[in-house]
């Protein structure tokens, strides 16, 4: 892979770097310390805060439109006390592949 975005609080890192071509880029929004981490890798990575604003939001959502950006979605799950717990249990086990989403209205 070219790039790897970790948004996954206790993930280990090195099976990240292990996808990653060298030169690769890995960023990171849970492990500030990911570029020391990235030193015995052939990539670069970045710990970044997330501050979204609308038009970057807008960007993003141009992006998935024109399918320049990729989605895997696992699941959608209705906005229900019962999937919402089921949700967060496949969540907490890491049975998951992709994005699990909410829906707000049928």
């Amino acid at each position: 892979m070219d790039l790897f975005f970790d948004a996954v609080e206790g993930m280990n890192q090195e099976n990240n770097f292990k996808v990653l071509k060298d030169g690769g880029r890995l960023v990171s929004i849970v492990t500030p310390n990911i570029s020391d981490i990235a030193k015995e890798y052939k990539v670069d990575a970045q710990f970044v805060i997330v501050r979204p604003s609308r038009s970057q939001l807008e960007q993003i959502a141009d992006w998935v439109q024109d399918k320049k950006v990729k989605l895997h979605i696992n699941r959608l799950f209705p906005l229900t006390e019962t999937s919402m717990i089921h949700a967060h249990h496949l969540i907490e086990t890491k049975h998951t592949n992709g994005k699990l989403v909410v829906q707000i209205r049928t």
